[in-house]
């Protein structure tokens, strides 16, 4: 059987439908360069600091969005976010925040190292100051805007009478010192194997004056 000729003029629909998909999905060559380049004048302009771009990507959800990680040239170890607010389209960034977090633990691993070695912890910065922030070039120390969440997981060691005492005074001295250093933690949690202790900024407050952490102990079912 002689099958048709498939004519030029078909052929290069096919094609022309196939790319129209294929742009609509993964994003045009030339829209990664322009926003790679967009990306990084506008993280110049704004942080007056040279920055590399890597990892650009697209996504087709809300029309059409690029985004991309970045660092700056001089910490080549610390990438954060830029890209467009899928409202508006323009440009955003995550480097202050990257930059709080990276700080926040500089400052906290020695002292949750020391008190518990064999943990694993978290640490969550959220901004407690005006948007207006963020607009500057130079970046406010983050122990005067932001408020922090520490969670630390002891899961191979037990809450007991036998070590309770010890366990407290553990506690008031990590707070404590928080406190001393000017961080300000909007909530605390330490789990045991078998508890769970979890406190609240005014829960904090209090522990600074007169309370036991026992009193937020809670037992896992």
């Amino acid at each position: 059987m002689v099958l048709p000729k498939i004519s030029k003029t078909l052929i290069f629909i096919i094609i022309g439908i196939f790319l129209s998909i294929s742009f609509f999905f993964l994003g045009t060559p030339w829209g990664y360069l322009e926003y790679k380049i967009k990306f990084q004048e506008y993280l110049k302009d704004k942080y007056k600091k040279e920055f590399i771009i890597k990892k650009i990507s697209y996504t087709f959800i809300h029309g059409g969005l690029y985004d991309a990680e970045a660092y700056e040239i001089n910490q080549p170890d610390i990438s954060f976010y830029v890209g467009q607010d899928y409202r508006t389209k323009a440009i955003e960034d995550g480097y202050y925040y990257t930059m709080w977090h990276y700080q926040a633990n500089a400052d906290l691993a020695p002292i949750i190292e020391s008190l518990y070695p064999d943990s694993k912890y978290s640490i969550e910065v959220f901004s407690n100051a005006d948007r207006s922030i963020f607009e500057g070039s130079e970046m406010p120390n983050y122990k005067k805007v932001t408020t922090l969440i520490l969670g630390i997981s002891l899961a191979n060691v037990e809450f007991t009478d036998e070590n309770a005492l010890n366990e407290v005074e553990k506690v008031k001295y990590l707070l404590t010192t928080l406190k001393d250093q000017n961080l300000k933690l909007s909530d605390f949690g330490l789990h045991y194997k078998n508890k769970a202790m979890i406190l609240h900024s005014q829960d904090i407050d209090l522990i600074h004056n007169v309370n036991n952490p026992t009193n937020y102990l809670v037992d896992y079912r």
